[in-house]
């Protein structure tokens, strides 16, 4: 059942002085799992380290990082220019650093040669063919690798997993963006293997991909000690003495407080050369006959394609408490992937659909657009991870009289003053909510003489409010469910590769407006859909890619020629669809 959206009133205006603002940009946790998944996991498992066994790797390929890289990433002291490095602009919390590696494996190759130049060849017993390989990069907390040129035949697949006991994937065919191109989650540890398997009869058949870069991330991941628990440390010794963990607060403490908790992620992702961690949370919209996977976090944590491609959201990362800053309430859920919808410096915020759903048990986050910014004392809340830690809770009161940030006017920016707890880089994108549950913006950082202290209470908390950018979002937020205009039109795809393009084969000329495409098909099988646009050749403009038959598309665009294309793309392959368009 989703949230109730409530509304409420008020508007803006403010003071200002001349402090620069200090953005925070980043730095399970548990969902009940079926004992068949668990199941069919650990099997999988227990099968690759077997094949381990048989696959010694005759070699890994090894990234290193600079000292300085090391000092960037919170894994070494800084010795020389310490002073310059304090001073060093706003921006996301950094996690991590990308080298590239640049190898490439084609078993083509490999088998015309009998030997491959990475990694190692076998042909088992029983035919299959067996290609591992191994990356490496001393000193790192996790490893998240980027594989291009992607493709596999049909039954082949390539696992990535750990002597600790991590293992992800299968990814098959074009893999995880179907593009042949993605980040692999999140491993941790400083070693990770690559083992790729196929059918004895794809002899002769195009099977490569590349390991493009490596990101070696560090200790300010502190998933890492949550997925292998050393239990050295108290919540949390790295952050500031205010900070409070949100495992010490419940729904007497704030009524909206487990749901909160099951809505907001912490997240990582790659931003060029680098990896970085903030937060986030889960949005619920007012169609109730879907549940789109709508995440808000902030503009200065990611804003690009290539950004939200690579994020991964952690969910109910929380620790009990009292209890060790590692030891989490459970397992850590995790979603790979996400599409930036809208995104603008201009109250520091981005809306992105997840590419996965949100994991089971997840609380859709309601909203309002009524502005809070000139609403003095009004109680506001937040569930974030300080600098990568497990969920911290504060409770905020909107202040009028505190000044502000020349940068960040309010009214586009809500001001507050930190009444239990605070925020430190890592919480960044955190939804702020009010008292009875509902998101009215989130966090962009802290304004005042001393916005680095998150304990300082001459500090401002600002958040980018949603009231000020609503028009911009308001088409998936409260999305018009029965467009006027509407053409609907069926079809049948008979097979994996099958397309069709609509409106019936063609395509149509559309002033400037909004464009929106909904589409069903069979449970059994994965269709996407995806809009295009002319531009002295055709050019895709949006795409809708879940890993069902039912995709949505709503986008703004200029005045031009337009079409739409509905794929198979695995599963049976086959099956009767609806489509529904309409346009400006």
């Amino acid at each position: 059942m989703k949230p109730a959206l409530l509304t409420a009133a008020l508007v803006a205006s403010s003071a200002a002085f001349a402090q620069y603002p200090e953005t925070f940009t980043e730095p399970s946790l548990t969902t009940p799992v079926s004992q068949a998944a668990i199941d069919a996991k650990a099997a999988h498992l227990s099968q690759l380290l077997q094949r381990h066994q048989t696959l010694a790797t005759e070699k890994l390929g090894q990234i290193s990082l600079t000292h300085a890289d090391r000092v960037d990433i919170g894994e070494a002291e800084c010795v020389v220019g310490c002073d310059d490095e304090l001073r060093a602009a706003p921006r996301a919390l950094e996690s991590g650093k990308v080298r590239p590696l640049g190898v490439r494996v084609d078993l083509l190759d490999f088998q015309r040669k009998g030997t491959a130049d990475f990694g190692q060849l076998l042909k088992p017993e029983n035919g299959t063919i067996a290609w591992q390989g191994g990356v490496m990069s001393p000193g790192a907390t996790a490893l998240k690798l980027h594989l291009t040129d992607f493709s596999l035949p049909e039954g082949a697949s390539l696992s990535l997993y750990n002597l600790a006991g991590e293992v992800f994937g299968p990814y098959v065919l074009d893999g995880a963006n179907k593009n042949g191109e993605f980040w692999t989650e999140t491993i941790t540890g400083e070693e990770a293997f690559l083992q790729l398997w196929l059918p004895a009869d794809v002899k002769g058949v195009l099977a490569n991909f590349q390991i493009a870069q490596v990101a070696h991330i560090g200790p300010r991941f502190q998933v890492a000690g949550a997925l292998n628990p050393t239990g050295e440390k108290a919540f949390c010794s790295f952050n500031e003495s205010c900070v409070e963990n949100g495992g010490c607060y419940n729904n007497s403490d704030w009524s909206q407080m487990e749901n909160t908790k099951d809505g907001v992620a912490h997240i990582q992702f790659v931003s060029g050369g680098s990896t970085f961690i903030c937060s986030g949370g889960l949005l619920n919209d007012t169609d109730s006959s879907t549940q789109v996977p709508l995440f808000l976090t902030a503009n200065h944590c990611l804003s690009t394609s290539a950004e939200a491609s690579s994020m991964e959201a952690f969910w109910r990362f929380g620790a009990s408490c009292g209890g060790a800053c590692y030891n989490p309430n459970g397992a850590v859920p995790r979603t790979s992937g996400a599409t930036v919808l809208s995104s603008r410096s201009t109250s520091d915020y981005t809306l992105l659909e997840l590419n996965q759903a949100a994991p089971s048990g997840s609380t859709f986050l309601g909203w309002t657009a009524s502005p809070v910014a000139n609403s003095n004392g009004r109680d506001l809340f937040r569930i974030s991870h300080p600098k990568g830690a497990p969920q911290a809770y504060s409770r905020h009161d909107v202040s009028t009289s505190i000044g502000t940030c020349g940068s960040w006017p309010r009214g586009n920016w809500i001001y507050s003053t930190d009444a239990i707890g605070a925020t430190e880089g890592g919480s960044s994108g955190s939804p702020v909510l009010n008292s009875s549950g509902q998101v009215v913006g989130q966090l962009s950082g802290g304004c005042g003489p001393n916005p680095s202290a998150a304990c300082d209470s001459r500090n401002a908390t600002v958040d980018g409010a949603l009231a000020a950018y609503f028009d911009r979002v308001d088409q998936w937020l409260d999305p018009d469910t029965t467009p006027p205009g509407g053409e609907t039109y069926t079809g049948f795809l008979s097979g994996r590769g099958d397309r069709d393009v609509h409106p019936n084969g063609t395509y149509y000329q559309s002033a400037a407006g909004l464009h929106q495409g909904t589409l069903t098909g069979p449970g059994n099988a994965d269709f996407d859909l995806a809009l295009y646009r002319w531009t002295g050749r055709w050019s895709r403009v949006a795409v809708s890619q879940s890993s069902s038959s039912n995709e949505s598309i709503s986008y703004n665009g200029a005045s031009g020629y337009y079409y739409w294309r509905i794929y198979s793309y695995s599963g049976s392959g086959s099956g009767s669809y609806t489509f529904t368009l309409s346009r400006p």
